[in-house]
């Protein structure tokens, strides 16, 4: 009996991405190639520019001025240092 063939696109994106095996290991990653890697490249540094631009949109508003204001670099960099991953576990 033949396998039935993924019908909708995630399932397809998730069949290509994950192959036969359907893991996603280092030998299927090596399979993929550079275009993988460039594709989590890119992928990371948009979610890291939309999360800035968030960030930095939320404090212009709530503050009244840009980051980049004098004394006001230590509000949008200071909630990053108060957060440890022991606390978010509760450990």
């Amino acid at each position: 009996m033949a396998q039935q063939q993924p019908q909708g696109v995630l399932q397809r994106l998730k069949a290509f991405v994950l192959g036969s095996s359907g893991k996603l290991d280092k030998q299927r990653l090596a399979e993929l190639g550079l275009g993988a890697f460039a594709a989590y490249g890119t992928i990371s540094n948009v979610n890291a520019g939309v999360l800035i631009t968030i960030a930095w949109l939320t404090i212009v508003k709530t503050q009244g001025c840009t980051p980049l204001a004098a004394g006001m670099w230590c509000v949008m960099a200071g909630p990053r240092g108060h957060v440890r991953p022991a606390d978010a576990t509760g450990g």
